[in-house]
């Protein structure tokens, strides 16, 4: 089985090949921007698709963008987003093919999207704090759009063209159990497999995870499931990520679970060597979302990495 980042298969199972862009006949590219609010909640519309968007604090400070998982919507940031709004101006968004954001079929850039939702709620510049395939779109922008990046923080994320790495021998029986799920159409089930399997690790039993916790893991993925059927086509970065990471100059937060798969610790790493001002932090009770299972802590290492920083 080829490894693939939670999201880069969509709910249910569905293998997205970003290089591949046959069949694309009859699809649109559409380039405008507009955008509505309402009380905070923003709709941008941008290339076929209606993002939804929310905006917390005063626009007159320093921008935070929040891009979330493969195995979640922009709901994972609830425990964090009002605290980190105190001193920042911050946006998140669902991403296309995730949450409550819609789209036609067409065909699509992942930063570019996150370009559009920056342009129709009017910043300029921002950190981006991106969770897991967040975390890859993240990095993709700070090296196509180092003008607009002021900051960058990921979760468990590896870099665009990041080598397939090799599962251990439970990460490898848990992903064959996904492909047989998957194989019987089974999407309900390799959801609900997909959010126990990121949200506990292997080294974890689940009975050993807050029973909030996993319950909000298995809401998470399961807001995704109404996606299911989308059918636009991602695009690949300009150019990959991964033999340029030492471009990244903006001061960099790079945070990993203990717990976490192989892949996503391994491309922690490699950001961690790459990136000439990186800094790392390591939850050590948690998996693949330390935002979501300890957000007090996260919100203290985050807060104080972006005032070292001026950011």
């Amino acid at each position: 089985m080829q490894w693939c980042w939670p999201g880069e298969r969509s709910p249910s199972g569905r293998w997205f090949h970003s290089g591949d862009l046959s069949g694309l006949r009859g699809m649109k590219m559409c380039l405008s921007v507009r955008w509505t609010s309402f009380f905070g909640m923003e709709t941008v519309e941008f290339n076929g698709a209606s993002f939804w968007v929310e905006s917390l604090g005063s626009e007159k400070d320093p921008a935070l963008i929040l891009i979330h998982s493969g195995i979640a919507s922009a709901r994972m940031w609830d425990p964090i987003v009002v605290a980190l709004s105190g001193v920042h101006h911050v946006i998140r968004y669902d991403c296309r093919e995730f949450g409550r954001t819609t789209t036609e079929n067409v065909v699509f850039s992942d930063v570019d999207d996150l370009l559009a939702v920056m342009a129709g709620t009017g910043v300029e510049r921002a950190t981006l704090i991106g969770a897991s395939r967040g975390g890859g779109i993240a990095v993709d922008a700070a090296l196509e759009h180092p003008d607009q990046v002021t900051g960058l923080v990921t979760i468990g994320s590896s870099p665009s063209g990041f080598p397939e790495v090799q599962l251990n021998c439970q990460e490898q029986i848990v992903s064959d159990r996904l492909d047989e799920l998957l194989a019987r159409g089974e999407h309900v089930a390799v959801n609900r497999l997909e959010a126990e399997l990121w949200a506990a690790g292997t080294t974890r039993a689940l009975s050993e995870l807050d029973p909030a916790f996993l319950q909000m893991s298995y809401a998470l993925n399961a807001e995704n499931l109404p996606r299911v059927r989308d059918v636009a086509t991602r695009t690949p970065p300009r150019q990959s990520a991964y033999a340029r990471a030492v471009d990244i100059l903006v001061p960099s937060l790079f945070v990993v679970g203990d717990h976490d798969l192989s892949p996503a610790r391994a491309g922690t790493s490699y950001l961690l060597a790459a990136v000439p001002n990186a800094t790392e932090a390591r939850f050590p009770d948690s998996a693949h979302s330390p935002s979501i299972e300890h957000p007090a802590e996260f919100i203290q290492v985050v807060s104080a990495w972006l005032n070292e920083n001026r950011l």
